[in-house]
Formats: structure tokens, C-alpha cells, sequence
């Protein structure tokens, strides 16, 4: 039997932090967001070319009320697609095996294992797994369900891909080892990856975690994955009696690392507490789950008793489940409610149209044929853009070659879009961010020395020499996010090897980061995301912190620059997405492949949960200076590190995504009535990559504006 520690080490601690020098690590692709007329953005989000990103808002429209919800099986399956290959075999009888790796967003390392059934690939439950260097790869999977005895896939790489593929019994990838022999492995036959790729796939199912009874007949059952690919993100509360569970939005989650769980979840507008108790046996060696109490909405307390051992099945059980109607996204696939849960944008002349519509791309010139980091900042009518990347970051016969930053001014215009030519902004930096500082635009990055400002104006071109605005001499400052307020550019930033600070600060009149406040500090082995937002003359900084060590969750604070403190104003379970401003209210969203959108008046009660978008792709929502809210996702990827199936879809409209072809790296910011998307695509051999040499790639840019 094979145990698990659910809600403890989600999968995010598998994604290393990405450190400046990074860029070309990743696996999949990242999108970086910022919205509203203000216009600033931060570096990619998510895994893919660059650091962690951040997203900084301007004006909007929103609201809040309850997700919809649908009957449903917590347990049943659901479709997947395909990542990176690494190697495709079929055994003497037919039966397809299928290894794909950067499947999980937050975890591109993991392999998954897939197998056929009835034409479809059936995901595999991966029980053990291990590499030597870049040149093997083992896997010990089971069936779903545990029927089957564990088997070893052993695949041996070259470049990225399979050269040979056997299959054994559990054990046999080791049986050249001292006292093991568990039976002989057969060779599979190779087959193309291209004949696999389109292929219908099957994720897991659900797990049951925790189910409890109280004596009046209500029940709670918490719900995950089969594999807890985002840990404690990724479950499932419903609370009810047996023949009506109502699935719940969870609001908190803690854990300690020998505890068992506390879960927030609401139930209308109250917010009700589920915790499980603690009892030692063994003599005080080992501790069990006790009873469990729930703390109800009018501080009332129950007394539920947990079932054990924890049932296999819901039978006896009526579901109903929350974000599964709404909104369908035409080319990410997924569902979301928040067509439901969000007013209707801003009504007036300068915000009409209900369907996007993208212009021809322009290409922009980059003197590194493998650009990273792109991002992007708008004024706020929308009638330029300020594009953003770094080049460099890779080695030729083992000398690094230094990251240097540019920049081109973008003008759209009624016979198309045209792109400046690319000035370099430094010889050696990274993690580029930039936003509009109603004069022209404001850039920084980072390098050896810590964090650079400049300005530019409205042309495009630097103005008088960059600014040293925060000392920090081989820390690896990075920035995340910058935004223009009445009292100086925010900045947030991290910065540190091993360990990892979270920061904000204010560039003051004299031209140096006078106020700075430490939101976190996290590692080693995680990756951040910091995203700032002003409302009402507030700002309002949201980040990814590791509470207890494993799982992570997102917290959104107020920035209260007189005092130098972080005011909490809400956590929710996740990693951060993206964060925009809307009518009044802030709206952030964490989930990987889906998203869980919140909202709020900070203050009030903020956040609740407003909206659930599942296998959309996409965790990222930017929005224009209407209050028009788009999600950004991709839907598969290719051996060569391009996301595909990269998408924009509008959120509170029934109108179709616009589809803008493949994606190593993104960034979207908001104007008044459009978009502006920077995107780079990869072409070139499958990863990791077979030398030092740069991957060709292109960069491109268009708008998208209502129709």
C-alpha cells in the first residue's frame, strides 16, 4: 500500500526558483499580465522563459456572488493533453506506453505515464521515480485504481527523446543491483511522437481524502486528485447531508508538517472552519486523526466523527459541484462561471464591441535569436506600447554570455502595427519591468549591483542615464512588478540565492527606494510571484508565501508606506496568477490547471471566492480600462519548449478566444479599450537542448481590440 501526505509538500516545491540567470531553464510556457490604464507589467509567470511575474492594474469593473454549480463525481475523470514527449513504445500485444514530461505547470520536471485503453491514453499512477543525469529515466507506475502489480518504465534518452523503451516488473530497472531480481524487462517497440501527440488522453481520477459524519446527519468529504499534483490547491470541500453535498469554496488552508488540516471554507456569506484533530498512539510515538470540529458561520461548534479507514468510494453520496457551467473557452477548452459571478463590464461609447479581434502581428527585431523575458507597458489610451526582453543569458564552450536587456517602442495605427527599432537599455540585466508614468514610461531591471530605474519617453528613447534606486551587490535582485502612484514608482522585487525575499518599496523624489517592506521570505527550492495593484490611492501587493513549509498560498496585502508594514488582508490556498483591479473591488487568481478566481472590497469581506475555471490552460486574467476581464491560457505544448493552443478569452462575455499560435513566453497589458499581447515563440530542437548554442525564436506583438 503506498501512502501519501496530502496538503504537506505540494508540487510548487518542485519548481526551482528561477534565478536571473535562468531564462532558458524552463520547460513550458510562462505569461506575464498587467491591466487597466496604468498599464505595468512584471516578467513571465508561471514556468517557462524567465522569472516569476507580476501584474500590476489600473481601473475596471467586477463584482461578487456565488460560483454555479451542477451535479457531479468528485471522482470522475477528466481530459488532459499531451506535454513534452519523451518517448512512446508499444509491447508485443499492442498496448501503447506513453512518457510525457512538463504536464504540470507548477512542476515541469514531472513525468507523467500514460497507457492505452478503448483509444484513449489512460494516465498511470507513478509510485516511484528516478533519473541518471539526462540519459534515463525510471518510473514505477499502477493502475488508477491499485489492481494491477507496479511496473518499471525505463527509458534511455538521447537529446531529449527516447531511444529505447523496456518494460518490467517492479523492481526490474534495478535488477543490476546487489539482491535484486525482480524478473526480466521486455523491450518496446518505438513508435514517433507525432503519432502520438493528437492522441485523446485521460487524467486520473479523484481520491477520497477525509470523509465525516456528525450525529445529526450532516457529512463533510474533502477530495484530490489520485496524485497530488498541487497539493492542497487542489482539493475539493463539500458539506451537507448525504443526499445533497454542496461543493464549498475553500478560503484557508493550514497544516502543520506532523498535524492534520484546518480548512476554511464559506458557506453563503460565512465562512466556516473544519479541523481535525490530533490523538497520539503507539505509545506516544505516532499521532492519528482525532475528532473533527466545525467551527460554523455563527461561531457554533460540532462534534463530526472521521471515518477510518477513509472510504474508497462516495457511494451513498449526492454531489454538487462548483465552477462546471458558464463560459466555454473556444479554444482553451475549460469552463468557467465567472460569466455568471462578474457584472457586466463599463457601457459607454469609448467601450463598445463584445468580441476581440487580434491585428497582423509585427515581428520585432531581436539581435539574440532566442529572446526571454518579454513584457510590456501601455499608455492609457492605448496608443503605444513599450515591449521589454532580455537577450544573452546562454554559453558558448563554457563562457557565459551575459543577459542584456532591450526595448521597442510599439504604435498601433489603422494600417497596422509597427515596432521600433531594439535598444538596449543594459549590457548585463535581467527581469525587465515597465509601466506608464503619465509623461512617457518608466523601466527597471535588475543585475550584480541590485535594482536600475530609467525613464523613456513617449518615443521610445531613454532619458538621461539609469538610476542605482536600490543598492544590492550579488543578490540577484529581480523585479516583479512596477507601478506609478502620486508618490513615486512601486517596486516589488526578490532577491537572494538560496533563500528568497519578497519585497516592496517606493522610489521617492530622491530617486532612490526610500521605504522598502519584506512581505516574505521562502526556500530554498520555491519559486515567488509578486503583483501590485492601486485602488482608491492604496497599494495593494499580492504574493506567493510557503505558510507551512510545503503548500502555497497566496496573501494579499495592503501597503501601508508611512508605517513600512504589510497589512493582511486575505489568504487563500494556490499560487498566485495574476491580480487586476475592478470597479472598486481587487480580483486575484491562483490554480494551475484551472483557475480560482477572488474578489472583494479590501476591508470587507475579502476575499470570497467568485468564479472556478477548470482545464482552461490558463491562470493568468488581465483587464482593459472598460472593466473587460480576459483569461490567458495555452492547451498542450511541443518537445522544443512551445506552448500551444495559446489563447486570449474573454471572462464575463459569451464571445470566442482569440488564438495566437505557440508560446515560450508572454506578456498582456490593459489599456483603455484594447490589449496588447508580446509573445515569443521557440523554434528549434526539443529539451533540453543538445548544446550551448541559442534556439532560433521569434517575437511578436499585435493588439486585440473589441469589435
Amino acid at each position: 500500500m503506498k501512502c501519501r501526505t496530502w496538503g504537506r509538500i505540494g508540487l510548487v516545491l518542485a519548481a526551482a526558483a528561477c534565478s536571473p540567470g535562468d531564462a532558458r531553464l524552463g520547460a513550458g510556457a510562462g505569461t506575464g499580465a498587467g491591466s487597466g490604464a496604468s498599464g505595468g507589467t512584471g516578467s513571465n509567470s508561471g514556468t517557462g522563459s524567465g522569472s516569476p511575474g507580476g501584474v500590476a492594474s489600473g481601473t475596471g469593473g467586477g463584482g461578487s456572488s456565488q460560483p454555479a454549480e451542477t451535479a457531479c463525481n468528485p471522482l470522475a475523470t477528466h481530459p488532459t493533453t499531451l506535454a513534452t514527449i519523451l518517448g512512446g513504445g508499444k509491447d508485443q500485444g499492442g498496448t501503447l506506453y506513453v512518457a510525457d514530461q512538463g504536464g504540470i505547470a507548477m512542476a515541469p520536471s514531472i513525468v507523467r505515464v500514460f497507457l492505452t485503453e478503448a483509444g484513449s491514453l489512460v494516465r498511470q499512477d507513478v509510485i516511484g521515480s528516478g533519473s541518471i543525469r539526462s540519459s534515463e529515466d525510471i518510473e514505477t507506475f499502477e493502475s488508477p485504481d491499485g489492481l494491477t502489480s507496479p511496473r518499471d518504465l525505463t527509458i534511455q534518452l538521447a537529446g531529449g527523446t527516447a531511444s529505447s523503451m523496456t518494460l518490467g516488473p517492479g523492481g526490474s530497472a534495478k535488477s543490476g543491483l546487489k539482491g535484486m531480481d525482480a524478473g526480466a524487462a521486455m523491450a518496446l517497440t518505438l513508435v514517433d511522437p507525432s503519432t502520438v501527440q493528437g492522441m485523446p488522453a485521460i487524467d486520473l481520477p479523484g481520491a477520497v481524502i477525509y470523509v465525516a459524519n456528525a450525529p445529526d446527519g450532516e457529512a463533510i468529504v474533502v477530495t484530490a486528485p489520485l496524485e497530488d499534483d498541487l497539493g492542497s490547491a487542489a482539493f475539493h470541500l463539500f458539506y451537507g447531508t448525504p443526499d445533497a453535498m454542496v461543493e464549498r469554496p475553500i478560503v484557508s488552508f493550514e497544516q502543520s508538517l506532523s498535524g492534520y488540516p484546518r480548512i476554511g471554507f464559506t458557506v453563503g456569506s460565512e465562512t466556516y472552519v473544519m479541523a481535525i484533530s490530533s490523538v497520539p498512539f503507539d505509545g506516544g510515538l505516532g499521532e492519528a486523526p482525532g475528532p473533527v470540529t466545525l467551527v460554523t458561520g455563527d461561531g457554533g461548534s460540532v462534534t463530526f466523527t472521521l471515518r477510518m479507514p477513509t472510504p474508497t468510494n462516495l457511494s451513498g453520496f449526492t454531489f454538487t459541484c462548483l465552477g462546471t457551467s458558464g463560459t466555454t473557452s473556444g479554444t482553451g477548452g475549460g469552463l468557467c462561471d465567472a460569466a455568471a459571478a462578474l457584472p457586466p463590464p463599463t457601457q459607454s461609447a469609448q467601450c463598445a464591441g463584445s468580441q476581440l479581434a487580434a491585428a497582423s502581428p509585427v515581428t520585432i527585431t531581436t539581435p539574440d535569436p532566442d529572446p526571454s523575458n518579454p513584457t510590456l507597458a501601455a499608455s492609457p489610451s492605448g496608443d503605444r506600447f513599450l515591449a521589454m526582453w532580455t537577450d544573452g543569458g546562454w554559453s558558448i564552450n563554457g563562457v557565459a554570455v551575459p543577459q542584456t536587456v532591450w526595448m521597442s517602442r510599439v504604435l498601433p495605427g489603422a494600417g497596422g502595427v509597427s515596432a521600433t527599432a531594439a535598444v538596449e537599455v543594459a549590457a548585463n540585466g535581467y527581469c525587465p519591468v515597465a509601466t506608464w508614468n503619465a509623461t512617457g514610461f518608466a523601466i527597471a531591471w535588475g543585475d550584480g549591483a541590485g535594482l536600475h530605474l530609467q525613464q523613456v519617453d513617449t518615443n521610445g528613447a531613454p532619458m538621461g542615464n539609469p538610476a542605482l534606486v536600490l543598492s544590492r551587490p550579488n543578490a540577484q535582485a529581480c523585479p516583479t512588478a512596477l507601478v506609478a502612484t502620486s508618490s513615486g514608482l512601486a517596486i516589488a522585487w526578490y532577491e537572494g540565492q538560496t533563500v528568497l525575499q519578497e519585497n516592496v518599496g517606493l522610489v521617492g523624489a530622491g530617486g532612490t527606494i526610500g521605504t522598502a517592506v519584506q512581505l516574505a521570505s521562502e526556500g530554498p527550492g520555491v519559486s515567488v510571484n509578486i503583483a501590485l495593484a492601486q485602488l482608491g490611492g492604496e497599494m495593494y501587493a499580492a504574493f506567493v508565501e510557503f505558510a507551512d513549509g510545503g503548500s502555497a498560498v497566496t496573501a494579499v496585502t495592503r501597503i501601508d508606506w508611512s508605517q513600512g508594514v504589510a497589512l493582511l488582508q486575505g489568504m487563500v490556498p494556490g499560487f498566485l496568477g495574476s491580480l487586476v483591479v475592478a470597479d472598486g473591488q481587487l480580483w486575484f487568481t491562483t490554480g494551475q490547471s484551472g483557475v480560482l478566481a477572488y474578489g472583494g472590497v479590501p476591508g470587507a469581506a475579502f476575499p470570497l471566492p467568485v468564479a472556478s475555471c477548470t482545464g482552461s490552460g490558463g491562470r493568468s486574467w488581465v483587464a482593459d480600462g472598460c472593466g473587460r476581464i480576459v483569461e490567458v491560457g495555452t492547451t498542450g505544448s511541443t518537445p522544443a519548449g512551445v506552448a500551444t493552443g495559446f489563447f486570449v478569452q474573454p471572462v464575463q462575455i459569451n464571445s470566442p478566444a482569440v488564438a495566437l499560435g505557440g508560446v515560450t513566453g508572454t506578456a498582456i497589458v490593459g489599456a483603455q479599450s484594447t490589449f496588447g499581447v508580446l509573445w515569443y515563440a521557440r523554434i528549434g530542437p526539443g529539451i533540453p537542448f543538445p548544446g550551448e548554442e541559442p534556439q532560433t525564436g521569434a517575437l511578436s506583438f499585435t493588439t486585440l481590440s473589441w469589435r
